[in-house]
């Protein structure tokens, strides 16, 4: 969610995704739609599957800025400070989706 909308180059990553994984239907021209479609079907799945979609759900209890802190320790990054993955994210980036998904 966050790289949907915060990360403008990754967009058409993630519709792809959508279309490829959840069957959701491809349209050139609302890229942005398709992939909040494939964001809702992959949070159903994980809920269907009794996976936790949030921090806390998956630590039991309150997630604290002190628990984001001790996440962010563990996160590893290139020299360029960007964690590599599906979107590029910087240091803050990465902090910020632990926050939104606390």
């Amino acid at each position: 969610q966050y790289l949907l909308e915060h990360d403008e180059t990754t967009v058409a990553k993630i519709a792809q995704f959508a279309n490829r994984v959840f069957d959701v239907e491809a349209d050139p021209a609302n890229p942005e739609e398709v992939a909040q479609k494939g964001i809702d079907r992959f949070r159903a799945w994980l809920k269907d599957l009794g996976m936790p979609a949030t921090l806390h759900e998956l630590a039991g209890k309150e997630v604290t800025d002190a628990h984001i802190d001790e996440l962010m320790e563990n996160v590893q990054f290139n020299e360029e400070g960007r964690f590599m993955g599906f979107g590029h994210c910087n240091r803050d980036d990465v902090r910020k989706i632990f926050e939104s998904v606390r």
